[in-house]
């Protein structure tokens, strides 16, 4: 409902541009991160013996919709990344929503390699986003090389900086470091759907010459990350906010129960 509340909004907003488009989203998009901070204190509230981040990689795959909002899901997922064990890939699995099991499996082995192959800095990191951005350039090319190595399959690089973004919504007192906008924002399809419309309707230009096209590798994918932050960077500083909270309103604008 509140997805099609913000589409309908933007497509009454006059004048289109980078400032009015930047402050419609921040007003979307702080309340959206606030309402959601609050589930993610619970979530945490109910597995804090586990490493905070596992918990994130959960709230993530749900936040894509791999899987159902549900304590049963985040105790499995985050169990299963910590301690690999099987059975609790198959129960986490039960919970699979918009993409189908076997999606939600793939993407939950890889969080598991990619967290096994990151257990001590991933297990204890501190709020400082200027810190988080150095962890998640050595943490994407750890999944890279896993990737590479044949150890992943089935999901792409937009999914890896999700627990990230995640981490900065559950963490209120991060919000206003200008140093969270070089932390990368997931895209996926909601979000490039957005930013693409943002651009046809001349709010934002996005540089093809820097997109990388489809050649599949994690370097091309995350070169096209990149060239997406850079306008939700613009309308974050047009309308007085951060790249958070334009990411999240960007979901939702084109967030209204389509599948990807």
């Amino acid at each position: 409902m509140r997805a099609e509340q913000l589409q309908d909004d933007y497509e009454r907003l006059r004048p289109k541009n980078a400032r009015s488009v930047g402050e419609l989203l921040a007003d979307a998009g702080e309340p959206f991160d606030r309402e959601l901070n609050a589930m993610l204190a619970e979530t945490r509230d109910d597995l804090g013996e586990l490493p905070e981040f596992t918990v994130w990689m959960a709230e993530a795959l749900a936040w894509a919709r791999f899987a159902k909002r549900d304590s049963g899901f985040f105790d499995a997922a985050a169990r299963f990344v910590v301690n690999g064990d099987p059975e609790l890939l198959d129960e986490a699995t039960q919970y699979s929503d918009r993409f189908g099991d076997e999606r939600l499996r793939d993407a939950l082995a890889a969080f598991g390699r990619w967290f096994d192959a990151m257990r001590a800095p991933l297990s204890s990191i501190s709020v400082e986003p200027v810190r988080w951005k150095a962890l998640q350039e050595r943490s994407l090319r750890v999944a890279e090389g896993l990737k590479r190595n044949g150890e992943l399959r089935g999901v792409g690089l937009w999914l890896f900086p999700a627990p990230f973004k995640i981490m900065a919504v559950a963490h209120e007192e991060a919000w206003s470091d200008h140093a969270l906008d070089a932390v990368v924002m997931p895209t996926g399809t909601q979000v490039e759907r957005a930013l693409w419309e943002l651009h046809r309707d001349n709010v934002i230009r996005i540089d093809k010459r820097i997109l990388a096209g489809s050649a599949g590798t994690f370097a091309d994918e995350y070169t096209n990350l990149w060239a997406l932050q850079l306008p939700q960077k613009q309308l974050a500083e047009a309308g007085g906010s951060n790249v958070l909270h334009i990411n999240g309103a960007l979901h939702e604008l084109e967030d209204r129960g389509r599948a990807s």
